[in-house]
């Protein structure tokens, strides 16, 4: 399925969400296993391997069955475009022979391999172009609410073969990259973004400091995080 566009409310005003009410988040699941550099053998170890230890945990917490499940909004590597978290880069891994001469499954998971190897028969609708975590449960949630689906299964890849993990490969940061690429990509982003919400909302750069204590003190709170 195509990506799904013009979803986001984005634009002020944004106003009440339509479906204010009607959609519930009702289980969470992760895999157990947070070893996610592949060794390139072990299929028990794979992208896809986890995705689906992930998603039966999400279905047990929501108490769900195979059966109940209609609608599955993915993003196939965890990031836009079915890239990966992590970088890739030296060497490339030789596909299987056909016809398992492909990625997925592998290193990165589309909604479509998740519903034949969960076998979830009533699956109508199905989307593997979403992109990060928040937008993947902000699609979902729109899917829902607009009748696409009744209950959604929103699993997210992240995963890192072997090599740099999600660095910016050039040794040179030119133009508008300047103020970003020698910090990280991840933390320039949240930087930006609280910088908008401060001017939006009337604070200052003063709460950045605490905003980025408590970040650190949540991620502390999860017991996958890493």
């Amino acid at each position: 399925m195509a990506r799904a566009i013009h979803w986001e409310r984005n634009e002020d005003p944004v106003g009440i969400w339509e479906h204010r009410g009607k959609v519930v988040l009702a289980g969470a699941g992760h895999s157990k296993n947070t070893d996610r550099r592949w060794d390139g053998v072990s299929m028990d170890r794979t992208l896809g391997a986890y995705v689906v230890e992930a998603a039966r945990a999400a279905m047990d917490d929501a108490g769900i069955s195979p059966e109940d499940v209609d609608g599955i909004v993915t993003s196939a590597g965890g990031q836009p475009a079915h890239m990966s978290l992590g970088s890739q880069w030296g060497p490339l891994r030789p596909f299987f022979d056909a016809p398992y001469d492909s990625e997925d499954g592998l290193t990165y998971v589309t909604a479509e391999w998740i519903q034949k190897q969960m076998n979830l028969p009533n699956v109508q609708y199905m989307n593997s172009h979403g992109e990060t975590v928040w937008n993947l449960i902000g699609l979902a949630a729109q899917v829902v609410g607009d009748g696409r689906c009744e209950v959604c299964l929103v699993p997210y890849p992240n995963g890192n073969i072997e090599g740099r993990y999600h660095q910016n490969p050039s040794l040179e940061a030119r133009g508008g990259a300047q103020w970003s690429n020698p910090w990280g990509w991840g933390l320039s982003g949240q930087g930006f973004v609280f910088d908008q919400y401060a001017r939006k909302y009337g604070t200052n750069h003063e709460r950045m400091a605490p905003f980025v204590v408590q970040e650190h003190a949540n991620g502390l709170l999860w017991p996958y995080s890493y």
